[in-house]
Parts: C-alpha cells; structure tokens; sequence
C-alpha cells in the first residue's frame, strides 16, 4: 500500500459519485475524509455536509500534513484535536476520526479527538513497514517505507497490544 488516498476529489464526489451510490444504496453513506491541511478538511465536510446522501463524516487524520512538516495530524493529541474541533464547527453528522497505529500514545489521541467533538474513533489505519530483499538487502520498492497488507503473528500481536490499551484507557475515564 503506497499508492496514497486516490480519489476523483469534493467536486466529482458531488456531481457524480453520490448520485451512483444513490441508485445502489437507499441510504445514507458515509464520506471518508482526507486532507493535507486543517483548511482542506474543513472545506471538504462544509462542502459534503448538505448533501443528503452523507450520513456521517470518518475523518482520516492520518494523511500527511504538509504545513506541519510532514507529520501527519494523527500523531499528537494537539493537533488531532484541533483537527476534530475544526471540522466539528461545520457539522452536525456524526464524526468518526479515522486514527494511526503509529504513534506512541493512541489513547491520549482518542481522548483528544473525543474532548473536541468526536463521537466515534475508528481504528485502524496502515500500519507502516518495510519489505527488504533478502538476496539483494534493499526494500522491495522505492518508497522504502509503505503499508503493510500482509502480517504476520508479531504485526498481529503488536496491534492488538496497541488496540486493547486504548480500549482499557478509554473505559478508565475519569
């Protein structure tokens, strides 16, 4: 996985992907949200809000934020806070924020994101790894780093270590 988020974009979304999904699905839908800036997610949801076949918002936070140097929003409860407060102005659907296993700290995101507004989390995104040519000791592609698709029992293990702290730590609220 190191394609990144491809997508025809808010305009072709509008005018023509939500009036397919209508014909096939007689419900609203979810919009998976992403952007490279707090303003390119605020407009995207402000833009998809009034749109009747959106049901609610899950807001990827783990998207590279290329004003903030590279990181992405989802790796410090600050600005995944502020992310999560930023698109709450401008609606009223629910609001999933989509979070990273790589990080540190997952729960203190979580309750970062549900201080400013969420009302779910949705976890996982990719996990990061790399696949290195055991003949060659070089990465398997050139973008040396990308998402793993294929785990194994370690990969596994770590994530559901990862997922049962933040169940624990968000059952635990005081």
């Amino acid at each position: 996985n190191a394609v990144g988020l491809q997508n025809p974009g808010v305009d072709a979304v509008i005018a023509r992907e939500l009036p397919r999904l209508r014909e096939v699905f007689h419900k609203p839908v979810m919009a998976n949200v992403s952007g490279f800036s707090e303003h390119e997610y605020v407009e995207t949801v402000r833009r998809l809000d009034g749109e009747p076949d959106i049901g609610w918002f899950e807001v990827n936070i783990s998207c590279p934020n290329v004003h903030g140097g590279g990181m992405s929003f989802g790796t410090s409860p600050e600005a995944a806070g502020e992310i999560t407060k930023a698109v709450r102005r401008v609606t009223k659907k629910p609001l999933i924020i989509k979070l990273s296993p790589n990080v540190t700290d997952i729960a203190s995101i979580a309750k970062a994101c549900e201080a400013n507004g969420a009302d779910g989390i949705s976890l996982i995104n990719t996990l990061f790894g790399m696949r290195i040519d055991l003949k060659s000791k070089k990465p398997v592609i050139a973008n040396k780093e990308y998402g793993l698709l294929k785990f194994d029992s370690k990969d596994l293990s770590e994530t559901s270590k990862t997922l049962k702290d933040l169940v624990e730590a968000l059952l635990n609220r005081k």
